[in-house]
């Protein structure tokens, strides 16, 4: 059974970004180790545009887009992933913080190829048990059906109660629109929130 929140040691002083000490997941090598050569050009120019659109024309922005063209460049010569911008937006920021996570790694009940399987977007290992991010899209997520679906999906995993041997914590939705609104704003609070299990719903 997942461990009440209160119970993890760790998660109970954490304060702003997360203090304990997490090794760099598997699939990740450090920023500069990654190419460097076109990698603008490794994110699809309409997904360029969108992000331009959404948070502005700005230098920090630019910087944005690199960082996300290098990860989709490492991520294409491992394996085919869903890379959707919400997704790389949210495999940047946990990279850029050295959080140990796995990304669509750990398919259950048949994983997304087979009805009522799931391949959750990201595993965050926190204090010694896992989190659970569904990086949820607006408007698929939002259609008739889909949320009584989610929710179905949700108590699956938490009736599961572990994931790679290591406990369920929470499961935790990222909404879109309101990862766009957090990088828009400058807040960074999404996904500290997240990391204490805390979600934040559409903007």
């Amino acid at each position: 059974m997942p461990r009440p929140l209160a119970s993890v040691p760790k998660l109970r002083k954490l304060k702003g970004l997360p203090k304990f000490k997490a090794r760099l997941p598997r699939r990740i090598a450090p920023e500069e180790s990654l190419p460097e050569a076109s990698a603008v050009q490794e994110l699809l120019n309409p997904e360029e545009q969108e992000l331009r659109n959404k948070l502005g024309d700005t230098p920090a922005t630019l910087k944005l887009i690199e960082r996300l063209g290098r990860i989709r460049q490492r991520l294409a010569k491992e394996r085919p992933a869903e890379l959707s911008l919400p997704n790389l937006l949210t495999y940047d920021w946990l990279t850029r913080h050295h959080i140990d996570f796995d990304f669509q790694s750990h398919p259950i009940f048949g994983g997304r190829f087979f009805k009522g399987g799931q391949d959750p977007d990201f595993v965050v290992h926190v204090g010694g048990g896992v989190l659970v991010w569904r990086i949820q899209g607006d408007y698929w997520h939002s259609r008739k059906g889909e949320r009584a679906k989610d929710l179905a999906e949700r108590i699956q995993l938490l009736a599961q109660g572990e994931i790679a041997g290591l406990p369920i914590i929470s499961v935790v939705d990222i909404w879109e629109s309101a990862i766009y609104d957090d990088i828009r704003h400058n807040r960074g609070r999404i996904f500290r929130l997240a990391m204490v299990g805390v979600e934040i719903g559409k903007a």
